[in-house]
């Protein structure tokens, strides 16, 4: 049986197959397209927010910087969820908060910020799903993000592959992690030599083991770093 509050979600239509989706077809014609290659920067963080860069193909990473000028990747868009500019057009937020960097080919749509702001303004429809789509996006993120301030290398890295173990679990007693240790370094603002260090630590503590070229972890070793049973140094 519903709940009241399930009630009243169901009686608004928010539903949409894209980020694409979210782009008015009255406005399209608005557009510019471009194309970025593999480590082309598509916007940074700091500039101004003039246009809204809609990923109609290709994966981008979203970078940013701790105070120590480690770069992190904060986030990863790709054609369902990548609506670059979004947040801050509706936040009122006059700069872009990350670096945008594309992973592969790119190609994407770009609409000038204004006009794409006072068409969603006028058009309830829209608004609804636009709010649905940023604070989706703010919600599924925001378990791992807000903590990694708090921690330093070795935790950091311990806490990325809990969150991975939970992630991947399945009806297999072990996770393979299969994120290279610069992947893993660039996700938790830290360089690949730390991770190489924490990994190492872990393994000498039973904490981790190691399948090829890849860090596998047990349910048993899995438990033990959630209880906090190792030295965090």
């Amino acid at each position: 049986m519903p709940t009241k509050l399930e009630q009243v979600w169901s009686s608004f239509d928010i539903s949409y197959g894209n980020a694409l989706d979210l782009l008015p077809s009255a406005l399209v014609e608005h557009c510019a397209r471009k194309e970025y290659a593999p480590g082309d920067v598509i916007i940074s963080e700091g500039d101004s927010l003039e246009s809204v860069f809609f990923i109609e193909s290709g994966i981008v990473d979203g970078m940013k910087c701790f105070e120590s000028g480690q770069d992190y990747q904060y986030f990863v868009l790709d054609r369902l969820n990548g609506a670059i500019g979004l947040l801050e057009l509706f936040s009122r937020q006059p700069t872009i908060i990350a670096t945008i960097i594309a992973k592969t080919d790119v190609v994407v749509l770009r609409i000038p910020a204004d006009e794409l702001y006072s068409f969603a303004m006028n058009d309830l429809p829209l608004l609804r799903k636009i709010n649905f789509h940023i604070a989706n996006d703010l919600y599924r993120d925001s378990g791992l993000n807000g903590k990694l301030f708090y921690l330093n290398g070795f935790e950091r890295v311990s806490f990325y592959l809990m969150d991975y173990f939970e992630k991947n679990a399945g009806r297999t007693p072990f996770v393979i992690v299969r994120q290279s240790y610069q992947n893993i370094a660039n996700h938790i603002g830290v360089s690949h030599r730390t991770v190489v260090r924490a990994v190492r630590d872990l393994r000498q503590q039973g904490l981790c083991s190691i399948y090829g070229k890849h860090i596998r972890i047990s349910l048993e070793q899995f438990e033990n770093l959630r209880r906090g049973d190792q030295p965090f140094e």
